[in-house]
């Protein structure tokens, strides 16, 4: 509670400040009456007022507030020497205490916080319009107790659900692939969220000796709820790749699961688009398949090819016709996959996506720059719109 006063502090100065103005009392304060203890939190002793200290913490049933809390009511006392309610208070002669008008300070849920007072050395009888002033100032201070209270509610879950995220992040990125080189091939990726969780996965792994499987994914939107998604997706990644099964198998396994975690629920509309390839290193071929992905291309001689057949995004009806490619390998090569992000970052308006891939390819291949660098390098912003994952897989055949 107290944390909460030094919050409100100029509030509370502020509207004792009003009072003295405007009202006909010499000595204003503000106090708590929490915890049946009575503490001043502000005071004004104008010139030949009562003689209130600044710093009161006593119990509450020694000061004429006690009333005042106990009731939920004003109190006003038009000469305290005649009042069998306190004029054996000690206060009222320690404080020199002639006259008292004190309202409750209330909160919300009707609990009174203190009690917002006017008292003089004098006896005096307060008017309407005195009462009025009390309360309208007793409301405005209520409010910004109430303010400040939701803004440490708010701070305070801000921290937790900062704590929260940035956990979150380190699982997701924790299951994520990881940069990964062998004799036969090497992997490597940008991965920059939007926030702190990603809608965009990404996974590799052997399947076998010299057969190896990529996946990229993209769940529509991004953010938490994008995160949790395709997270649900990751047991069934890490059976399937346990079994040698083929692009086109794989897409309807995810679209069947996607489809059972949330097909039914009229509330979600969701998809996932995403490519999947595997690599047959000693036979020399890549088979992919796309469910309406960006294409994605595969380097072969400083030619590009998209890898664009494949199905709808998955998750969208039950049953999907599936397609798959197989493309033969013959040299060193190169395959390019990336979510919807990278485009968005990279283009220009005048160049469609597929020029603008070419366009960075040929630049990187021209200045003799690896492609990761090159991409890494263009995208220099601090923060873009939507989640961006560039994975690049440099197939070393010639070591086969």
């Amino acid at each position: 509670m107290e944390d909460v006063l030094s919050r409100f502090e100029q509030t509370a100065k502020n509207v004792l400040r009003l009072m003295r103005d405007t009202l006909q009392a010499r000595t204003f304060f503000i106090a708590t009456t929490t915890k049946q203890r009575f503490k001043i939190v502000e005071v004004i002793n104008t010139n030949d007022g009562c003689t209130i200290p600044s710093f009161v913490d006593e119990p509450l049933e020694k000061s004429y507030c006690s009333i005042v809390a106990k009731t939920a009511t004003p109190l006003f006392i038009e000469n305290t020497s005649l009042s069998y309610l306190v004029k054996n208070l000690e206060v009222t002669k320690e404080y020199s205490i002639g006259s008292y008008a004190g309202v409750p300070i209330l909160l919300e849920d009707n609990t009174v916080f203190g009690t917002l007072c006017a008292l003089d050395p004098m006896p005096y009888r307060v008017t309407l319009e005195d009462v009025e002033k009390l309360q309208s100032y007793a409301l405005l201070i209520s409010n910004a107790i109430e303010l400040e209270t939701v803004f440490r509610k708010l701070k305070t879950y801000e921290i937790q659900t900062k704590k929260e995220l940035e956990l979150a992040r380190k699982v997701q990125n924790s299951v994520l692939s990881k940069d990964y080189e062998d004799e036969y091939l090497r992997i490597h990726n940008i991965f920059l969220p939007s926030s702190q969780l990603s809608g965009d996965l990404f996974f590799w792994f052997p399947i076998h000796e010299k057969k190896y499987g990529v996946l990229v994914l993209d769940v529509m939107g991004h953010g938490v709820s994008s995160a949790l998604i395709g997270m649900s997706l990751k047991a069934l990644i890490q059976l399937a790749s346990t079994e040698s099964i083929c692009p086109k198998e794989m897409m309807k396994k995810l679209n069947t699961e996607f489809y059972r975690l949330f097909g039914d629920f009229e509330e979600v509309i969701t998809y996932v688009t995403g490519i999947y390839l595997v690599i047959d290193v000693e036979n020399m071929m890549v088979e992919y398949s796309n469910a309406g992905h960006p294409p994605g291309y595969l380097l072969i001689d400083k030619q590009l090819y998209p890898l664009e057949k494949g199905s709808l995004p998955l998750g969208l009806i039950k049953q999907i016709s599936i397609e798959s490619e197989q493309i033969p390998i013959t040299e060193t090569c190169e395959v390019m996959l990336y979510t919807d992000g990278l485009i968005d970052a990279l283009k220009t308006e005048s160049t469609s996506a597929r020029q603008m891939i070419t366009n960075h390819v040929e630049i990187a291949i021209q200045s003799k720059c690896s492609i990761v660098d090159y991409v890494k390098k263009e995208l220099s912003a601090p923060h873009y719109e939507d989640d961006i994952c560039f994975v690049h897989v440099e197939i070393l055949a010639t070591k086969r």
